[in-house]
């Protein structure tokens, strides 16, 4: 499950930089930016949800908004 990581990482990375890419050589640039961080942060959080860094942050702490 290591390995996987180790693709998906860069792999966000070139997707997040080309879209970006693409949307500096288009017309609506702030478009393809908002699609890149859009991308990036719900990649992260599936990440993080699938495949946590520390299994304990998942547990409940009693704080309600912290937990979102």
């Amino acid at each position: 499950m290591r390995w996987i990581s180790y693709v998906l990482w860069p792999a966000l990375m070139v997707t997040c930089i080309g879209i970006t890419a693409l949307g500096l050589g288009s017309a609506n640039e702030l478009l393809f930016f908002d699609a890149a961080y859009v991308l990036m942060a719900l990649t992260l959080l599936l990440f993080e949800w699938k495949s946590p860094h520390e299994s304990t942050w998942q547990q409940s702490d009693g704080q309600t908004f912290a937990n979102i």
